[in-house]
Order: structure tokens, then sequence, then C-alpha cells
């Protein structure tokens, strides 16, 4: 009877005790994240991400950026400084990625008023083009002035990507009128999830409109291979936004993160 009554009571009890312990687990971890804004939503969440092999971010959740240096190179129909910012904060804040969001605190800081901008287009790696009061404006790295036949004026290029470090320009109509200084940083936090997320096995690849944040800076900074970082090409991107917008919000929510500050989602990953 005392066997029996055992092994009844265990059949009963082990159930409820894994479900119980599960979720222990569950919560303990969700204690950590929520501190960041972050949850993972039920186990079968944690099923999906341990069977997963890549992870989608934008690189400002990862990444963040510093612009020094901003003066322009000629008096392009009496341009100042801070039209020459204008101009750019106007493009860049159409794209999505680190500058993006730097130059939209410069807009509310500054109190700028940004021209409209049509036909804004990304060119990959090299960077914006689009149409401001009827002039082609362009804005990337020198490889983008070279590809639009834009000459460069003579200045020492004391860009190293792979450092984050990069030059960027704006041209006018073919003329350039202003240069400035941007050094990506990635956070201490962020490289050591990256770096544990990639030893796992998990490729990340980045969404973003930064023409110099590459594999190569990313892997550096992450002391990881650049071959388990991915910067997406704009078709990739397009296809992944589509995806990631293609939910309605009346719908029962079944994602891992809600709003997560900077690393956590790479934290919940792991």
């Amino acid at each position: 009877n005392f066997i029996t009554g055992y092994t009844g009571g265990l059949c009963v009890c082990m159930p409820v005790s894994i479900l119980f312990i599960s979720n222990l687990l569950l919560t303990r971890a969700n204690i950590a994240l929520n501190k960041k804004d972050c949850a993972i939503l039920g186990n079968d969440r944690i099923s999906k991400i341990d069977n997963s092999n890549a992870l989608i971010m934008n690189t400002n959740e990862v990444c963040y950026a510093s612009v020094t240096n901003f003066h322009c190179i000629t008096a392009y129909r009496q341009m100042d400084e801070m039209d020459a910012v204008a101009y750019c904060a106007a493009i860049i804040t159409k794209g999505s990625g680190v500058l993006c969001d730097l130059f939209k605190d410069i807009v509310l800081r500054q109190k700028l008023s940004i021209p409209p901008v049509e036909d804004l287009k990304y060119e990959d790696r090299l960077g914006y083009k689009a149409w401001i009061n009827n002039e082609c404006v362009l804005i990337g790295n020198r490889e983008m002035m070279t590809q639009h036949n834009v000459k460069i004026p003579n200045m020492p290029d004391l860009s190293d990507v792979a450092a984050g470090k990069t030059v960027q320009f704006m041209a006018i109509e073919g003329e350039v009128v202003a240069s400035f200084d941007v050094q990506y940083h990635l956070g201490k936090y962020s490289a050591k999830q990256i770096k544990k997320l990639t030893d796992n096995g998990v490729v990340l690849i980045l969404l973003t409109t930064d023409c110099d944040i590459t594999e190569e800076f990313i892997a550096n900074a992450a002391q990881t291979s650049p071959y388990s970082i991915k910067v997406a090409n704009s078709r990739c991107r397009d296809i992944m936004n589509v995806y990631m917008s293609a939910g309605a919000p009346k719908q029962k929510c079944s994602g891992m993160i809600y709003k997560p500050a900077v690393g956590a989602q790479l934290r919940a990953v792991n």
C-alpha cells in the first residue's frame, strides 16, 4: 500500500513540480530582463529561442555614435554650418540606424527647421541620395562621392572603418559643401552579449542605413568572427521590415520582446 500510494503521489506531483520549476526559472529570468523593459513571453518562446540560429536587430539597439568636427568646406550659395546640418538632418532622419537617432536629437536640441526631402534613396554601404529644393543632395562616404563623380577636396583621410571611425561628406549638385567625422561605438555590455551569442553559433543580422557600420567593425569591437555578423542589404531590410510590421495590433501577443532597451534582446536570447 505504501508503494502504491507513493507511486500515485509521485505521478500526481511530478507534472506539477515540473510546471512549477519551469515557470520559476522563467520568472527569475524575467525579473532580470524586466529591468531593461524586456520579457520572454511564455515557455514556448524558450524552445523557439533555443532552436534559433540567427537574430535580427537594428543597429541602434547595439550601437551609438558621436559626430565631431562638422564643418563647411565651401560656401555653396552662402550656406552656413547650421544650414548644412539641417540638410543632413532632413535626409538622415528619414532613414534608420544610429545616425538617424543622433540627428533627431540634434534637431530637437537645436530646434532646427529642416527642409522637405523628395525621392530619397539609400545606396548600400555608400550613403543617401535625395532631392531638396530641386537640387540633388548626396550624403555618404568617399566611395559614394566617387561613384557619383563628385570630386573631394584635398584633405587627409582619417577614417578607420574597422575601428568605427569614418568621415562622411555632403554634396549638392555635384559639389562637396560639408563633411563631418563620425565615431561609432559598441557598448561593453552589447559587445559581451554579441560575443556570447556568436560563440553559441548564432548569426547576428543587423538592419541599418548607416553606410559605414560593417561586419568588421562589429566583430572587432565584440572580439568575434566577422563571419558571425551580417549587415543586411536594402532588399533584405525591406523584406524584414514588411515581415516585422505585418502583425495587427489586436492580435494575441506571441513575441519575445516588448520595447527592449539597448542590449536587452541580446541578453534574452543568451
